[in-house]
């Protein structure tokens, strides 16, 4: 966390952020003090966590989605962002794992790109039968939602490619 906290500029921190960040550790977090956190803190932390993220800085962004998924189990946010960092360091088992937790954490209203992802992540593992089911997930999850047209073409076009590389 020491790298994270060079690349942010601290006196501009809150004096209760700049604490929490400074005294998380992954390995030993106390997880009774951590869901103790106040909601703006919550916020300010997934606001450098996408920051990190959208800068190319993976890790970094890795270790705050660590802390928000600790921090706040039950938001799907979380664990989308996780799953994506984990994806772009190709760190694909972790990033299945973490798209599976945000599908489980959004049961009210599925994402289906949490399930592009994951069969994206598992196409890149070689785990075909697994991609392809989550392949038919998205289209079950976007069937007759105009919003999720273009999801749905993409997952189309893989389909095909994958038909031609005689993997389904």
């Amino acid at each position: 966390m020491d790298k994270v906290l060079s690349e942010i500029d601290s006196d501009k921190l809150p004096l209760d952020l700049k604490k929490v960040l400074e005294d998380f550790d992954p390995e030993t977090a106390d997880l009774k003090n951590l869901r103790a956190i106040d909601d703006s803190l919550v916020e300010s932390l997934y606001s450098f966590a996408f920051g990190f993220y959208e800068a190319g800085k993976y890790q970094e962004a890795l270790n705050f989605f660590i802390l928000l998924t600790a921090v706040r189990r039950k938001d799907g946010r979380f664990w989308k962002g996780l799953g994506a960092t984990f994806q772009l360091l190709k760190r694909y088992p972790e990033a299945v794992d973490a798209y599976s937790m945000a599908a489980f954490m959004d049961e009210k209203e599925q994402d289906p790109y949490t399930h592009f992802h994951a069969a994206e992540c598992l196409y890149s593992m070689n785990e075909f039968k697994r991609a392809i089911q989550a392949l038919k997930s998205v289209k079950a999850l976007t069937k007759g939602k105009e919003k999720y047209y273009a999801l749905n073409k993409r997952v189309d076009v893989l389909g095909k490619m994958w038909k031609k590389l005689n993997i389904i």
